[in-house]
């Protein structure tokens, strides 16, 4: 939006869209006059449909909309459902002007600014197998490098803790340097195993962690990686700086 906004200050226009190849080609896209930066505009036709799922996934249906993929049944199931909707694997937001946009990738790869590839799933059950940590979340779209929200696994922080004459408990155990470095070490053993541009450069540790209940897990307990990002989005601003 930086860009655009740049761009629109120079008298340029700029009209983001959106669309795949299983679209053939393009289904939203800002139009001249009437235009939304950050966003990718509206449906180009009345009979494109544009829905949103459970988890935010952009879902199509339309005459603009392949049936599937050329001898590949398996794959064409998995992305187009029993109504036909096509599940795009990207997750959105629509407004009340029905102006869509890109807001992630339901797949869970990271692509750093310098357009490295980085699966976060097995690097955070890497950074989780860990005794002190209960939860990481790995992050790096789009930024230079790599970072991770990790929760602390309290019990066993805390038996640790108290051999090393920490006195601190709870939730106070989460703003401690010496527990912070123990956890740093943690991770450092992680990196060991990892290219350079997935490697986590930084740490913060969360002072909750992610449930239900907060918002911050699905009913299935998959992180909300968006809402995470926006409840914590100082914390990891700083990890950056």
């Amino acid at each position: 939006p930086d860009v655009a906004r740049f761009f629109d200050s120079l008298g340029i226009e700029i009209l983001e869209g959106y669309g795949l190849t299983e679209t053939c080609v393009a289904t939203n896209v800002n139009r001249l006059g009437d235009k939304k930066i950050g966003s990718v505009g509206p449906v180009l036709a009345d009979d494109i449909e544009l829905q949103l799922g459970e988890d935010d996934e952009i879902m199509y249906r339309g005459p603009n909309i392949s049936l599937g993929y050329y001898n590949r049944d398996s794959a064409t199931k998995s992305s187009w459902d029993s109504d036909g909707w096509f599940h795009t694997g990207d997750l959105g937001a629509v407004d009340d002007d029905g102006f869509l946009t890109i807001i992630g990738r339901k797949k869970e790869i990271l692509v750093t600014s310098y357009g490295k590839n980085v699966a976060p799933e097995d690097i955070e059950g890497k950074i989780k197998s860990s005794r002190f940590v209960s939860q990481a979340l790995l992050l790096g779209d789009g930024r230079p490098y790599c970072v991770a929200l990790v929760t602390l696994d309290l019990p066993a922080v805390e038996a640790s803790a108290k051999k090393l004459g920490i006195t601190d408990t709870g939730s106070a155990l989460c703003q401690n340097q010496r527990v912070f470095d123990m956890v740093s070490k943690e991770v450092e053993k992680v990196n060991e195993d990892l290219a350079s541009y997935e490697s986590v450069k930084k740490i913060a540790i969360v002072p909750e962690e992610f449930t239900v209940d907060n918002g911050m897990l699905t009913p299935t307990f998959k992180v909300k990686r968006r809402v995470v990002m926006e409840k914590y989005g100082d914390m990891i601003d700083g990890l950056y700086k």
